[in-house]
């Protein structure tokens, strides 16, 4: 059974950059789909503390681990990011994922961008001091490292 990591990076810049209206206990979704760099979408539906997320992906590189991702900002930059994963693909390049997380409440509401990120090997790509598949790729400040694919124009609701 593969284990689900969420890494919260910058959670609170997130829910400063909120700018909806949404009360925390309301439910909220987030949905963005990905057409350029790979085939899916992503989607993130929250209630209180509790976010189920699922996705359907494919065109990605086969037995590799990756992370979806939602922005506290338009540009999927990671200084404003929540993380979740790892998910991996099969030797077809395509993956699925379902799975429950734990998050402050309001989180999804805030969302302005969502991504599909690589996970990190034992080279340490960006340079964190964590090596290995449960790591994401992704460097605050640099939104292109490790970045498969950013939707700007997620749904919010």
């Amino acid at each position: 059974m593969r284990r689900i990591m969420v890494a919260a990076v910058a959670v609170p810049l997130i829910l400063a950059g909120s700018t909806g209206t949404a009360n925390a206990d309301t439910p909220s979704t987030a949905r963005a789909v990905f057409s350029h760099n790979l085939l899916g979408a992503s989607s993130f539906a929250q209630s209180g503390t509790s976010i189920r997320v699922t996705g359907l992906y494919s065109g990605l590189k086969p037995n590799r681990a990756y992370f979806t991702v939602v922005y506290g900002n338009g540009i999927c930059d990671p200084a404003q990011a929540f993380p979740v994963g790892p998910f991996w693909t099969n030797q077809n390049g395509i993956a699925t994922l379902d799975t429950t997380v734990t998050a402050p409440a309001g989180l999804v509401s805030g969302t302005m961008s969502m991504s599909v990120r690589r996970g990190d090997n034992q080279t340490d790509i960006d340079h964190d001091g964590k090596k290995g598949p449960t790591d994401v790729v992704a460097v605050p400040g640099h939104p292109s490292i490790g970045l498969i694919e950013c939707n700007g124009h997620p749904t919010v609701g």
